[in-house]
């Protein structure tokens, strides 16, 4: 460790074997006090629907039960003169913080758009039923002890593979300028074999039953395929406005189709919502 520090009893520590969740444990090895931020506690199955420690979970499978709490965003030391702060350790609990929504905004969902794409609402309630369970949401929280209920939708990495292995001269951002919007075909992007297969032109390819297509017909079929997969997922919640976050909100054409298909207000975020959203609770946190 870069400082040495006593881990006993005025840490709150405790005896026995400790754990950190990485973001809070990179906050540690640089000088930080031990603990656990909500956003990134609340992803681990360990918690309960107060978005609290479930002892019950450590008890059923052996696990050491921490023995500090799960907390918001706050000052977590001070190392040279600068504060350290223990910010959203979820990279999407950051995204939403970044398009700076709340419970209050009821009605609007965000599209995290990268490499992986997250839909979702925030609410003040977690919804535990059956068909939340089916349709595979979950219930995160938001630094402050809101609801992310959202669900992961497979975003451009099945893209960025096809520019790779069709060894496309342009950059992605100009390739998928020049979508055909009346493609028919589609993929399902959450099949298997779409994860991290050899070649990704093979494997769409096997999926359509078409080893013949065009540079141009892949890159249609991917992303309308994804724009499909989101639409039905901001249909399910029911969203009167999408709020579009994420590198891929950069593209005008990506931008045209989602409102053109989900039938909804579409407004653009910042393409680097993440960052802004750290850097806002930061200033948050410090600013009292």
């Amino acid at each position: 460790l870069p400082h040495e520090r006593s881990h006993g009893g005025e840490l709150g520590w405790g005896n026995g074997p400790q754990w950190l969740l990485l973001p809070d444990l990179l906050l540690y090895l640089l000088g930080g006090e031990p603990g656990y931020e909500r956003s990134i506690a609340t992803t681990t199955q360990l918690t309960d629907n107060r978005g609290e420690w479930n002892p019950a979970v450590f008890e059923r499978f052996g696990l050491p039960m921490p023995q500090l709490p799960i907390t918001k965003p706050n000052v977590a030391g001070e190392i040279d003169g600068i504060r350290l702060t223990r910010v959203g350790g979820h990279d999407t609990a950051c995204a939403v913080e970044g398009m700076h929504l709340s419970a209050d905004d009821d009605g609007t969902v965000f599209a995290n758009i990268g490499t992986w794409a997250l839909v979702g609402s925030v609410r003040s309630a977690p919804d535990h039923s059956a068909e939340s369970e089916r349709q595979n949401w979950t219930n995160e929280r938001t630094p402050w002890n809101e609801i992310r209920y959202l669900t992961n939708v497979p975003g451009f990495f099945i893209l960025n593979r096809l520019h790779e292995d069709l060894s496309i001269k342009v950059p992605m951002s100009d390739w998928i300028e020049q979508v055909d919007p009346s493609e028919r075909r589609r993929i399902d992007p959450y099949a298997p074999e779409l994860y991290s297969p050899d070649l990704m032109v093979d494997a769409v390819a096997a999926q359509l039953c078409n080893s013949s297509l065009t540079p141009h017909e892949f890159c249609g079929i991917a992303l309308l395929s994804l724009i499909d997969t989101i639409a039905e997922r901001v249909a399910t919640l029911g969203g009167k406005q999408i709020i579009l976050g994420g590198g891929a909100s950069n593209s005008p054409t990506l931008r045209k189709l989602i409102e053109i298909r989900t039938g909804v207000a579409l407004q653009t975020g910042a393409a680097e919502a993440t960052i802004l959203g750290n850097l806002e609770t930061q200033f948050r946190i410090l600013a009292g």
